[in-house]
């Protein structure tokens, strides 16, 4: 029988990449050096996970252990630090966020990746969104977990519009 939610304990982060079966890269980017936990390679789509505001690659350690355990586990993983968190270098004054996801697919990219799926919480929802809006030939996928911001779809609607070509309204994106 499962523990009562009171005395389940969360999943602890892991530290150490080698551990996840990952390895540190340090890749150069149009924002700055972004240091990114990439592995598993199956030779498939990447699996881009982004972490949330003052978080690291460590945010998806648990989810990494987990699926390992089920026997089902991730490949392709693509881990970065965004910019400005993590090991990565300070975020330049002024980016947005579609300088953001201009660097998350250079990182894809130089790890020889042209498809992907994006999992992305809270500031990396809003980021994996406008990913996808901007490249969704690339975008196999998108899971969002607490994405933030009450105008993600707002802000990503002229930008879906754009892609698709169609008319900013509400019913092409």
């Amino acid at each position: 029988m499962d523990a009562p939610p009171s005395t389940r304990r969360s999943p602890a982060l892991i530290p150490r990449e080698r551990d996840v079966g990952l390895r540190r890269i340090a890749i150069g980017t149009a924002l700055g050096r972004v240091v990114v936990r990439a592995g598993r390679r199956a030779d498939g789509p990447a699996t881009i996970l982004l972490h949330g505001a003052a978080g690291s690659w460590t945010t998806w350690t648990p989810l990494l252990a987990a699926a390992d355990a089920a026997s089902a586990p991730l490949t392709d993983v693509v881990a970065p630090d965004l910019p400005g968190w993590g090991d990565s270098g300070t975020l330049p004054r002024g980016t947005d966020v579609g300088a953001m996801s201009d660097a998350v697919v250079e990182i894809a990219r130089s790890l020889g990746y042209t498809r992907w799926r994006v999992v992305g919480h809270s500031l990396g929802g809003f980021i994996a969104l406008d990913l996808a809006a901007r490249h969704p030939r690339e975008t196999i996928a998108v899971v969002l977990v607490s994405p933030s911001g009450a105008g993600v779809v707002d802000a990503l609607r002229p930008r879906c519009a754009e892609a698709r070509g169609c008319p900013d309204s509400p019913g092409c994106c």
